[in-house]
């Protein structure tokens, strides 16, 4: 044992046959339940943090699939080994890979940090995993709850290219849905509905819907409240991803939801906890103090004005502006950073804006990047779109306005009024169609950033399409036949109306092996996607879940051998012991919040080199700050591991003017090389305090 943090709370070594287990001895702090009180409750409070460091251990870091089966059937009540992926999902096998042994651990800690009485549900029977790079055919969410099909899906995405913060969350999230269909009563969820102001247009005056139907329904509904929701999500969808996202923010950031929705969570705590209540804790090592005689817990104004401009001629591009002007008796203190919304055409094409302080606006500081921070009530946006894109009325369904501080207003269809007509002469609302057996890889070499570099280049056709005039017309995602790794995604340009062409530069770290294109998006100028799906051969990434006798629709997927001379599958190491934090005020005499952190910590690598550094805060209020650090060297190609020496690092960040006062803490760190090998670094635990009978 060991006094000092090791990652993941444990390792193991298996020297001549024999199994040896090193654990930090902080496993241990709040392993044992000890008797508290908390707001005139008597209880036990107690962690699972040794229950996870033993199940990295017995399972392998789930990579023993017979015991990572095991555990999740006995207690969990459900399986990754799907019997007919065709039954299950109506696609086949090959859309479809195993679970990394991470994502499984992840998966099962979460379960386990829910109530005995969760840990299995009726009718939550499967966990898939499609296959890496790949999005599901109807929706780019990360993860999928099918509770009438008694499954749920995770993607790719759901576990790279974000916190395990998050990933925790979305875990909890999707298992909250099965609660929600399988085991609230009616009683439970129309008391739900009630408490987040929700509506369903198939209301007419006291007449609700069918009541099975009206709780299940996920469009429709409108909620009369803008600011009690744990996230822009949950306000913007319905009561059930409004409880889910509640839920999940319960469990993993409970001051979050008490901040932003003290009657959820107070909700959540008597009504389907039983007055189980959960803390978030982090080590004084991750913690710093922040001072502010003037916080700023102000939501930005409502919105009163709103306009849209669009010009140009039927057969012309059009150019548009939207702005909006916030009530505000205080233009500081209820103005906004910026706002963001989607604006949808009537089939569902759409494009993001943001819009920003125009005119009026307070000067509060400066970002990471060195630019003013403005905090304005009159903001804009722009936008172009091509001449075919879709005729008729486009609108948003929310528009969340945010201040320099985090603190977010969320408006809904019946908060504003938004009219904004497209006239196009020749509207396109055709999806480019891929032209089959098109698709070709194949190898190159090539001088990027004054490096010599090997090339994999995708290309395909589409039937004629207007694609020419915008940037990122074609995605493609590589796997290569290393299970352990991800895929590596990239965007193109059309070379013409018909021609698409997506290039990876691939430097002597990326590693050996074959590489197959699974997955191609097309997007045309009216924003019209074709997703196509591939096959790669049996065996590939799908944890040997291919048979002879799958039923396979996708053509075979296009593939290279490439040979590199150094391959980095090894992801960077950050000493976390090394990890100190200083906080000082800009303004000591009268502070304003506005704080400078350093963070500074040790990183080695040992082929490509440490490339990037994405580092996330918490406030008292659990709303969530990231910041990236940037290696001297990150820019480049070049690999910079120095054979793998420790190389110290200094990541700094100022928080803004009317930043929360009290304990802040650096809750996680993902730090990642050149090869995109990654390791996320989670430094809170879960502390759960159960009341008793």
């Amino acid at each position: 044992m060991d006094d000092i943090s090791i990652t993941d709370s444990v390792n193991g070594t298996s020297p001549g046959g024999g199994k040896f287990v090193n654990l930090t001895t902080q496993v241990f702090t709040n392993a044992i339940p000890r008797m508290a009180s908390v707001d005139g409750k008597k209880g036990r409070y107690f962690s699972n943090r040794l229950h996870h460091a033993v199940l990295r251990f017995v399972t392998d870091n789930g990579e023993d699939s017979g015991k990572v089966n095991e555990i999740l059937k006995n207690r969990y009540g459900v399986s990754v080994s799907i019997p007919d992926y065709v039954a299950l999902t109506g696609e086949q096998a090959s859309r479809f890979q195993a679970f990394k042994g991470w994502e499984l651990i992840a998966i099962m800690s979460m379960f386990e940090e829910m109530p005995p009485g969760m840990h299995k549900i009726d009718g939550l029977n499967y966990l898939v995993r499609r296959l890496d790079g790949t999005f599901d055919p109807s929706t780019t969410a990360p993860a999928i709850a099918y509770s009438g099909a008694g499954y749920i899906i995770f993607m790719e995405h759901a576990f790279v290219g974000t916190t395990l913060d998050y990933l925790h969350r979305l875990i909890l999230h999707e298992k909250a849905h099965f609660l929600w269909s399988k085991i609230f009563d009616d009683g439970l969820l129309s008391d739900w509905v009630t408490l987040g102001g929700w509506t369903h247009s198939c209301v007419d005056g006291t007449n609700p819907c069918d009541i099975k139907d009206y709780f299940n329904v996920q469009e429709g509904w409108t909620t009369s409240k803008q600011t009690e929701f744990v996230s822009a999500y949950a306000h913007g969808k319905n009561p059930n991803e409004d409880m889910a996202e509640s839920i999940s923010y319960f469990i993993v950031n409970p001051d979050a939801l008490k901040s932003r929705a003290m009657g959820k969570y107070e909700f959540i705590r008597d009504r389907i906890m039983q007055g189980t209540i959960y803390i978030s804790t982090l080590s004084d090592q991750f913690t710093f103090e922040v001072y502010n005689l003037y916080p700023d817990y102000v939501y930005p104004g409502k919105i009163k004005r709103l306009e849209v401009i669009v010009t140009g001629a039927p057969n012309e591009k059009k150019s548009g502006t939207v702005t909006i002007e916030l009530h505000a008796l205080d233009n500081y203190l209820e103005g906004a950073k910026y706002a963001y919304t989607r604006i949808y055409s009537e089939v569902d094409t759409f494009f993001d804006m943001y819009l920003y302080p125009v005119e009026g606006y307070t000067t509060t500081g400066k970002d990471a990047d060195g630019n003013d921070v403005n905090v304005g009530t009159v903001l804009r946006g722009t936008f172009e779109l091509a001449a075919n894109v879709k005729k008729g009325f486009w609108s948003p369904r929310q528009i969340s306005v945010t201040d320099q501080v985090g603190n977010t207003r969320n408006e809904g269809v019946n908060d504003f009024g938004f009219r904004m007509f497209v006239n196009s002469l020749d509207e396109d609302i055709t999806p480019p169609k891929y032209i089959a057996n098109s698709a070709t890889l194949a190898k190159g070499t090539a001088i990027e950033g004054g490096l010599d570099v090997q090339t994999i280049t995708a290309t395909w056709q589409v039937e004629e399409e207007l694609m020419l005039g915008a940037s990122n017309q074609c995605y493609g995602a590589l796997n290569d036949d290393n299970a352990g790794t991800y895929s590596f995604q990239r965007y193109g340009d059309a070379l013409s109306n018909s021609d698409c062409k997506v290039v990876w530069f691939m430097p002597d770290y990326m590693p050996s092996g074959n590489y197959y294109l699974n997955y191609i998006v097309t997007t045309d100028l009216a924003m019209n996607k074709t997703r196509t799906y591939f096959r790669g051969p049996a065996g590939l990434d799908y944890g040997g879940l291919m048979s002879e006798g799958s039923i396979n629709t996708d053509e075979p997927a296009p593939q290279v051998n490439l040979t590199t001379l150094n391959p980095d599958t090894n992801h960077p190491e950050l000493d976390i012991n090394s990890i100190s934090i200083s906080a000082t005020p800009t303004n000591p005499s009268a502070p304003n919040g506005e704080t400078v952190v350093n963070i500074s910590f040790r990183v080695r690598d040992d082929i490509s080199g440490y490339d990037l550094g994405s580092l996330y805060l918490r406030d008292p209020q659990g709303l969530m700050t990231q910041f990236y650090h940037y290696p001297e060297g990150g820019s480049s190609l070049a690999a910079t591991a120095d054979g793998g020496a420790w190389k110290d690092h200094v990541a700094s960040y100022t928080l803004p003017v009317g930043s929360a006062p009290g304990t802040w803490g650096l809750i996680e760190m993902t730090v990642i090389d050149k090869a995109k090998n990654f390791k996320y670094h989670n430094f809170t635990e879960i502390v759960s305090f159960v009341v008793d009978e």
